[in-house]
């Protein structure tokens, strides 16, 4: 029995992590289609709106989006969810490389000056990520859209993504966030990759790490596609499992029945 299957595989890594390059990443029509959306959202310093379910790929898209930028024409910060709001301001604070102010008023006084600041001075962009938005309480998302508001027409200092589950936008088209709203003509929801694209996939993270796509037969990756639904993330933890069976079992071949065991045995635990 071997355990390890990373080296029964000839891998030079863990197959379907997260530590996968962005040049190794599919490219598949979905992310296509959203980094022209955010590129949008740059030109205009407006707001981006990114959904999907759990797993679907949201913070990968986001990544190899922000890979492909100039590093001295942007900065981008990003904060995750809580419900106090000064703390989202404090760590926004602190990746623009400011010590933050204590009462919460100077301190969003202090972000705001300062993103203005990068523009003014150095034409630097700022591209501010927010993720699991759809958690942030209704008065932070609204100070949020108003970090917005420069007085210059023609400039872009601040271009914000929001990403979350698809309850998001439902919480976006609240009377009270009608603002907000209109604020973010770009809104795109990723879905699970088609069948073909799962091929695709897995063959690109095989691939990533030194192995052989072929490893995977057509059955394995059909049964992988029917019970992943597409989603990223599933395919990762099926996939992986299946590797880590077939090195138990002294298989050189993935077939549908290791993903089949794989997939019981994960349900089981």
């Amino acid at each position: 029995m071997n355990k390890d299957y990373k080296a029964f595989f000839g891998l030079s890594g863990p197959a379907f992590g997260r530590q996968i390059a962005v040049e190794h990443l599919l490219s598949h029509s979905q992310i296509q289609q959203l980094h022209n959306l955010l590129a949008a959202t740059l030109d205009h310093g407006s707001i981006a709106v990114l959904t999907g379910p759990v797993g679907a790929g949201k913070s990968t898209a986001l990544r190899a989006f922000l890979a492909s930028l100039h590093p001295e024409r942007f900065s981008v910060i990003g904060v995750g969810f809580t419900t106090v709001d000064r703390a989202v301001f404090r760590e926004m604070a602190q990746q623009l490389g400011l010590v933050p102010a204590f009462p919460k008023g100077d301190l969003v006084v202090q972000v705001h000056t300062a993103i203005e600041q990068l523009w003014m001075s150095k034409r630097r962009q700022t591209i501010l990520i927010v993720d699991d938005a759809h958690l942030i309480p209704d008065p932070l998302l609204v100070e949020l859209r108003q970090l917005l508001n420069y007085q210059m027409d023609s400039a872009t200092p601040l271009a914000l993504f929001l990403s979350g589950k698809p309850a998001l936008r439902a919480r976006l088209a609240d009377p009270r966030h009608e603002e907000l709203y209109q604020r973010a003509p770009l809104r795109y929801s990723l879905a699970g990759l088609s069948r073909p694209e799962t091929t695709a996939y897995v063959a690109a993270h095989m691939t990533a790490v030194g192995g052989d796509p072929g490893v995977f037969t057509e059955e394995a990756v059909d049964l992988v596609y029917q019970q992943s639904k597409g989603i990223p993330r599933e395919i990762n933890n099926i996939c992986v499992y299946a590797l880590v069976r077939a090195g138990w079992e002294d298989a050189r071949v993935v077939d549908r029945k290791i993903v089949d065991d794989a997939i019981r045995a994960q349900g089981a635990a």
